[in-house]
């Protein structure tokens, strides 16, 4: 289960507080693409349902394993 937790992440430490600055993962299922709202194609009446939103982290996720499981 734990075989895909690997990366970086930056931290900030100050004054007893603690701010994350940045986090990076080849195992990321993070896709700036995936997210926007910019894109022109996208029916943003589809976005209201959450269907949608698992169906691409299955996607991006499939994607991972395809990629490092070769």
């Amino acid at each position: 289960m734990q075989k895909r937790v690997t990366g970086n992440v930056k931290l900030k430490l100050h004054k007893g507080s603690v701010q994350t600055l940045s986090r990076e993962s080849p195992y990321s299922l993070y896709s700036e693409e995936a997210i926007t709202f910019e894109d022109k194609e996208t029916d943003q009446r589809e976005m209201a349902g959450m269907v949608k939103n698992y169906a691409l982290q299955a996607a991006c996720y499939q994607r991972v394993c395809r990629k490092y499981n070769k």
